[in-house]
């Protein structure tokens, strides 16, 4: 704690780890603590120590949450409770039960709820296929309140399959089932972030008209989440360096 203690006027901070099992930060946060932060990614653990600067937070990342967790987290707060947020990242570990698609849908809601000024999302999983995932975004009720997501970048078992054309045909088969829904308004690109250090990402680039509707699909490539990332010329993916 006394690092922070000695640099309090942080903006950013991304870890990529912890050794040994020793922690960034302690149980006891003071209140106030790094009062400019506003970008932060890091391990689960780290983020749960933290929750009460998650509040302010323009961007957040989280690696290797346990889903039923960071449903936990969520839920804590009172709706509107990341009322900054514009963007998010969630990388979930393995669920060893089968409700894990029932967790994320949750997840998903609850994101919905506490969140919805949304920019852009990225979602990473070990467990739900390409198609899977597509289904859960497809239905009505999820995500339908984050009339500002632009962006969505998603990372899936199999995505990073040595058979490009099968790989890439779940991808862009799922983006424009998902490009249909005219809920996401002003969505404008879904990214394949499954190969992190395979630069540039294959990406569903779309062009929608004032009521939702989808005007066309282009296949294009490109690099990863923009939010925070301004600065940096190839942006990367969660925990990626």
């Amino acid at each position: 704690m006394s690092f922070w203690n000695r640099h309090p006027k942080l903006e950013r901070i991304k870890l990529s780890g912890c050794s040994r099992g020793k922690r960034w930060f302690s149980d006891d946060i003071p209140a106030g603590l790094l009062g400019n932060l506003i970008y932060f990614e890091a391990d689960w653990k780290e983020v749960a120590k933290v929750i009460s600067i998650l509040p302010r937070l323009i961007r957040l990342g989280v690696q290797n949450a346990p889903g039923s967790d960071l449903l936990r987290l969520l839920q804590s707060y009172k709706p509107m409770g990341l009322p900054f947020l514009k963007s998010l990242q969630i990388e979930i570990i393995r669920h060893s039960g089968p409700g894990y698609r029932k967790e994320l849908d949750n997840i998903l809601k609850s994101i919905e709820s506490h969140a919805p000024l949304l920019e852009e999302i990225g979602l990473q999983n070990n467990d739900l296929s390409g198609q899977e995932i597509f289904d859960i975004l497809c239905h009505e009720d999820i995500l339908s309140g984050l009339i500002w997501l632009e962006r969505i970048y998603l990372s899936y078992p199999g995505g990073d399959s040595w058979d490009v054309t099968a790989t890439k045909k779940i991808f862009f088969n799922g983006a424009f089932k998902l490009a249909q829904k005219g809920k996401f308004r002003r969505l404008q690109s879904i990214t394949n972030i499954s190969q992190p250090y395979s630069l540039p990402y294959p990406v569903a680039k779309l062009s929608k008209n004032e009521k939702g509707e989808l005007l066309f699909l282009d296949a294009r490539e490109g690099f990863g989440m923009v939010v925070g990332n301004h600065d940096h010329p190839f942006p990367g993916v969660l925990g990626s360096g």
